[in-house]
């Protein structure tokens, strides 16, 4: 509820979920390390932490595709964990 059409405080233009747009979606880009503004997340990647796994991140460009659905009060990607 807190990421899904809400727009990002970095790049006010840009959703951080934008529901079936994954490369608008800001949330993605930063994972991506492709955001024009701030550094690649999580925070202190590759530095300090591992940076999310490529595996990861098509799951959660997956789940934008798919529209961003919600399951059990909960945004997670289609057949994700249970």
């Amino acid at each position: 509820g807190m990421i899904v059409n809400v727009h990002s405080q970095e790049q006010p233009a840009l959703f951080r979920i934008d529901p079936g747009d994954p490369d608008d979606s800001y949330l993605v880009q930063k994972i991506e390390g492709q955001a024009a503004v701030g550094a690649q997340m999580p925070d202190g990647c590759p530095i300090t932490q591992p940076c999310l796994s490529q595996a990861t991140i098509d799951m959660i460009r997956e789940w934008v595709s798919e529209g961003a659905p919600q399951a059990d009060g909960m945004f997670l990607p289609a057949g994700g964990a249970q």
